[in-house]
């Protein structure tokens, strides 16, 4: 396919070639050049504790830290102290654990909106706690104009998401949790609804019922590869898909794709086949991750050897933390890193011009067998380079 074509969300919200080729030259001039790239998307986990059991994730897990979890002040002196830095962000996402479980989470929020006008906010849930979570929206609806995005998480229907989660009733939870914002968007609040759907050894069956339910009620479906990552704690866990996982998977993925061209869905698609990495990471210059205890990370699919720093050591100073022998070191092996390819965070997020910014695929490679398990382990393992088309 080549770099010009792009999907219908992606044109609809207004991404041409000619933008996205820009953007791409002056990334790629900036860095030839020794400046440094502004970000465009920060993602804040605000605590480490989760009331999920992830079959994928252990961050509910972690020992309780000993530094306090981020504040709303905090977050407003971080965009104080890099105004200049930060000013071209245009996205920041509210994730965790769970950050439904901060009672303070209306107050975070409104310092998001706040130090950052421009941006479009996130909140990242498993939708169990329903009613913080409205409690939340309305009362951040109530003093901001923009769209406000939603992000739940569910992995299948019925007990196949139990499951997948660790918890009983999940699925009934996440459902009413849904039902509840279908309504406030019916009567014309300005929230967007989207679905995460994890692919795990147990939920290779439900790609396409969860894709239709989302279809069904115009729910934005975001398919998602397993990943090891300090966000989610789980280095150390298999979290590899079998042969026969892949295959079910591969097979829902040609369904999907009959009505979305999206990038999203065939990097999704390239994964699956176990096919190298073929795009630049810009983690770290177009975004980072920000840790509850302020730690700072290039995305949250890096291992813990990758922190930057800490904000609050740097008197929340990005300039001083990129100075630092520490991030300097990161940010240099990271070029040349291959371990990760979410969609949300090594490319920023397909849906955006900064997205296509170092986005190399050019040709559709030949199709080839699945291989028989992804896991970090065969990530990591050499492929021969593919042939682009000329």
């Amino acid at each position: 396919m080549p770099f010009f074509e792009m999907s219908d969300r992606a044109e609809k919200d207004g991404m041409t070639f000619g933008r996205a080729f820009w953007r791409t030259a002056r990334y790629h001039a900036a860095d030839a050049l020794g400046f440094r790239v502004r970000p465009r998307k920060l993602r804040i986990a605000v605590t480490k504790r989760c009331n999920s059991r992830c079959a994928m994730c252990s961050a509910w897990q972690t020992p309780p830290s000993e530094e306090p979890e981020i504040a709303p002040v905090e977050i407003s002196t971080i965009a104080r102290s890099n105004r200049w830095y930060l000013r071209r962000v245009t996205h920041v996402s509210l994730t965790g654990g769970e950050p439904t479980l901060r009672r303070d989470l209306t107050e975070l929020v409104r310092a998001v909106c706040d130090s950052f006008p421009r941006a479009t906010i996130n909140i990242n849930s498993n939708g169990f706690q329903m009613l913080p979570l409205l409690s939340v929206i309305n009362e951040t609806l109530a003093y901001q104009r923009r769209r406000l995005q939603i992000m739940l998480s569910l992995d299948g229907l019925g007990e196949v998401h139990n499951r997948v989660r660790g918890v009983p009733g999940a699925f009934s939870l996440v459902l009413r949790t849904i039902n509840r914002l279908l309504a406030l968007r019916e009567a014309g609040q300005k929230i967007s609804i989207e679905v995460n759907f994890v692919l795990t050894n147990q939920n290779a069956d439900q790609m396409l019922p969860v894709f239709h339910f989302c279809r069904e009620r115009d729910i934005e479906f975001n398919p998602i590869y397993p990943v090891h990552g300090e966000l989610y704690a789980n280095e150390i866990m298999d979290i590899g898909l079998e042969r026969e996982a892949v295959q079910k998977f591969l097979e829902a993925v040609a369904e999907i794709r009959k009505s979305d061209r999206s990038l999203a869905l065939r990097e999704l698609e390239h994964q699956l086949r176990g096919y190298p990495r073929d795009f630049d990471c810009w983690a770290g210059r177009t975004q980072f991750l920000i840790e509850a205890d302020c730690r700072v990370y290039p995305n949250g699919g890096c291992p813990p050897a990758f922190c930057l720093g800490s904000l609050r050591e740097c008197n929340y100073s990005f300039r001083a933390l990129l100075r630092s022998q520490q991030a300097r070191q990161v940010l240099c092996g990271l070029r040349q890193c291959r371990l990760c390819r979410i969609p949300c965070e090594t490319m920023t997020t397909l849906h955006g011009p900064e997205a296509l910014a170092g986005y190399c695929k050019m040709c559709t490679p030949a199709i080839a067998p699945p291989p028989p398990g992804l896991g970090l382990s065969a990530a990591l393992q050499p492929r021969p380079p593919r042939q682009r088309a000329r």
